[in-house]
C-alpha cells in the first residue's frame, strides 16, 4: 500500500508510485471492513444461539416434566422478585427460619446470594455467611468468588479465624513465607493474605529430624540446557519417580510420627498423601510407586467412568447394538469381562457355527434392550454369560431411555472421565486399606488433612487453549464483579486477559489449598517446564508473575524462599 511504501522508504530515496499500490490499499480496506462485518455477524449469531438454547431447554424440560436444581433457583428468584408473590414468600421464609447459617459461602454464586439477600438483607434475623475466599476453587461448578466478595462488602460486621488448628507451627510459617513474599499473592486485590497463627507447636519435630526433612520443602528440577524449558512428559515421569523414591525412603526409615493416642508410631503408607491436578498424573504416581513395590490408592475419588471395567462395558454395549459388525463383536469378546482367551478367539475365527452363535447372542440381547429396556437386557447378559457378581456393582435400570441415547450418554461420560474435575456422584468408592499411600486430587483434598503431603506437579501448566468463541469474565466496571460474556466486541482482547487473570487467581487458590493440607510436612516441586510461567507457583516465586521461565533465575527465587 502507498502508506507502507512511504514508511519503508529509506532516507533520501524516492517512494515508488503506481495505480496498483492504490488498488492494494483499497483491497486492504475492504478486507478490514469484511473482517469486522464477519465478527459482528458471528457475535449476533452466537447471541441468537444462546437465546434459542435457553428457550429450547425450557420447552423440552417442560415437555418431559423435568426440573433441575437450577430450575428451582430460577423459580425461587422469580417468585421473590414478583410483586404478587414476593412479599408473602419473604414473610413466610423469615417466620420459618429465625436464623440462617450458610457454610462454604465462597462456593456460592450471584443468583444464590441474590436470593439470600432478598430474604434476609434488610431483616434483623441473625445471618452468618461462613467462607474463605482463599479456598474458592469450584468455578467449574458455577461457584463465583466475586459473589462472596459482594456479600462480604454488604455484611454489617466481619469476624475472622486466624488460627490454624491443622498444621505444626513451622509448617504454617513455611506456607506464610511463600504467600507473604508477594504484594498481591491471590492476584485479586480484594482477597488479602493474612498470615495464619498456629495452634499447635512443632509436634513432629522429632519426625522431621529423624527423616531429614524441613517443615516445607521445594524441590528444584534442574535443566540439561539452561536456555530450553523442561519437556513436560519426561518431567512428569521424572518427578513421579523421584516422589516414589522419597516415599520409599520414608517408609524404610526409623522415623516416627505422633499417634492419635499420644504415642509415637512408625511412618506407614496411610500417613502419606500425594496430591495431583489431573487423573493422568495420579496414574503416573501409582505406577511409579508400584515399580518400587509400594501399594497406593489411586482414584479413591476417581470417576467410575475412567475404570477399565467401564471401557470394557462400553465395548460390550456397542457390540449389542451393532451385532452385525464383526469387528465390534471381536472387541467385546476380547474383554476380561467375557473371559475369552487368545485360543478361544482364534477358534471362533475358524468355526463359523460358533461365531454365528456369538453374534446371534449379541443380536438377541439387542432385541431385548429394544423391547424391554436396558435393565432386563443387562440382567439377561449377566445370567447368560455367568458374569461374576463382583462385577455387577450397583444395578440401575434405564428403560425410559432408548438404546442409542443411553449408549451415547455412557460414551460421553467415558470421554469426560479424564477431565480434572469429577462430579461427586461419579466418584468410585474403594475399600480402604489404612496401609496404602493415598493419591488424591487437589480439588478432592479441600477440607481434609494429611500428616505428610507431596504436591509434585506444581510446575505443570496446561497447554494454551484454542481461541474460544466467547470469553467469560467478571466486569470490573460494574463495580460488583458481575459475571459477563463477550461473544465479540472491540474489547475482546482486553477481556481475554481478564479471563486469564481470573484463571490464574483460581490456580493460586488451588495451590493454597494443596499446601495447607499438611500437618507435619509438605514437599512441592518447581522447574522451568514449558508454559511454567503461567503457573500459580511462578506467580509467587517470581514475585508477582514471570514472562519466560527460562529467562528468570527461578532457582534463585526458590533458594530465597528456602532460606526464609
Amino acid at each position: 500500500t502507498p502508506a507502507l511504501l512511504e514508511k519503508s522508504t529509506k532516507k533520501n530515496r524516492t517512494t515508488p508510485t503506481h495505480d496498483f499500490f492504490g488498488l492494494c490499499q483499497t483491497l486492504a480496506e475492504c478486507e478490514a471492513r469484511l473482517s469486522t462485518a464477519y465478527d459482528d455477524a458471528r457475535a449476533r449469531m452466537l447471541l441468537r444461539a444462546l437465546d434459542f438454547c435457553k428457550e429450547q431447554m425450557a420447552r423440552r424440560k417442560a415437555e418431559r416434566r423435568l426440573r433441575t436444581f437450577d430450575d428451582l433457583l430460577d423459580g425461587l428468584e422469580k417468585a421473590l422478585a414478583s410483586p404478587s408473590t414476593g412479599p408473602g414468600l419473604v414473610q413466610t421464609l423469615r417466620s420459618r427460619y429465625g436464623a440462617a447459617l450458610i457454610d462454604e459461602f465462597q462456593d456460592t454464586d450471584s443468583q444464590q446470594y441474590s436470593i439470600f439477600r432478598h430474604i434476609f438483607g434488610d431483616h434483623d434475623a441473625p445471618v452468618f455467611l461462613v467462607g474463605d475466599p482463599k479456598q474458592a476453587i469450584y468455578a467449574f461448578r458455577g461457584a463465583d468468588v466475586f459473589a462472596y466478595l459482594r456479600a462480604r462488602d454488604d455484611a454489617r460486621s466481619r469476624a475472622t479465624l486466624p488460627v490454624n488448628w491443622r498444621s505444626d507451627r513451622s509448617v504454617v510459617r513455611g506456607v506464610n513465607a511463600l504467600f507473604a513474599s508477594v504484594d498481591n499473592p491471590f492476584v485479586i486485590d480484594r482477597i488479602p493474605f493474612v498470615e495464619a497463627e498456629a495452634h499447635h507447636d512443632d509436634r513432629a519435630s522429632t519426625f522431621r529430624e529423624q527423616a531429614g526433612l524441613p517443615p516445607v520443602r521445594a524441590w528444584f528440577l534442574e535443566r540439561a540446557e539452561p536456555s530450553r524449558p523442561l519437556p513436560k512428559e519426561a518431567t512428569e515421569q521424572r518427578i513421579a519417580a523421584a516422589t516414589a523414591q522419597e516415599i520409599a525412603r520414608l517408609l524404610a526409615s526409623d522415623a516416627t510420627l505422633p499417634g492419635p493416642d499420644g504415642r509415637s508410631e512408625s511412618v506407614a503408607g496411610h500417613h502419606i498423601t500425594v496430591l495431583v491436578r489431573r487423573h493422568k498424573q495420579g496414574r503416573a504416581m501409582k505406577n511409579a510407586l508400584a515399580e518400587l513395590g509400594i501399594p497406593a490408592v489411586e482414584g479413591a475419588r476417581a470417576s467410575v467412568f475412567a475404570t477399565d471395567e467401564a471401557t470394557e462395558l462400553e465395548r460390550i454395549l456397542i457390540a449389542v447394538v451393532a451385532a452385525s459388525d464383526d469387528r465390534r463383536v471381536r472387541a467385546a469378546l476380547a474383554t476380561e469381562i467375557l473371559g475369552f482367551d487368545a485360543t478361544a478367539l482364534a477358534t471362533l475365527e475358524t468355526d463359523e457355527r460358533a461365531w454365528d452363535q456369538q453374534t446371534d447372542a449379541f443380536r438377541a440381547l439387542g432385541d431385548i434392550w429394544q423391547a424391554q429396556g436396558f435393565g432386563t437386557m443387562f440382567r439377561q447378559f449377566l445370567r447368560e454369560r455367568e458374569i461374576p457378581k463382583r462385577l455387577l456393582g450397583r444395578e440401575e435400570t434405564a428403560s425410559h431411555c432408548g438404546r442409542e441415547q443411553l449408549l451415547s450418554w455412557f460414551a460421553s461420560r467415558r470421554r469426560l472421565a479424564d477431565e480434572e474435575n469429577t462430579p461427586e456422584e461419579h466418584l468410585l468408592r474403594l475399600e480402604s486399606d489404612e496401609q496404602l499411600v493415598q493419591i488424591d486430587t487437589l480439588h478432592g483434598s479441600k477440607g481434609l488433612q494429611y500428616p505428610i503431603v507431596f504436591v509434585p506437579f506444581t510446575w505443570y501448566a496446561h497447554e494454551p487453549r484454542e481461541k474460544p468463541l466467547s470469553v467469560a469474565y467478571h466486569e470490573p466496571d460494574a463495580g460488583d464483579g458481575r459475571p459477563s460474556l463477550d461473544v465479540g466486541s472491540p474489547r475482546r482482547e482486553e477481556r481475554e486477559r481478564m479471563a486469564e487473570r481470573e484463571e490464574l487467581a483460581e490456580d493460586v487458590r488451588l495451590l493454597y489449598v494443596a499446601l495447607t493440607r499438611a500437618q507435619y510436612h509438605c514437599t512441592f516441586a518447581w522447574g522451568a517446564a514449558k508454559h511454567a510461567e503461567k503457573t500459580a507457583l511462578a506467580w509467587l516465586l517470581a514475585g508477582g508473575g514471570v514472562q519466560d521461565p527460562c529467562a528468570l533465575d527461578l532457582k534463585g527465587a526458590t533458594d530465597d524462599f528456602l532460606r526464609e
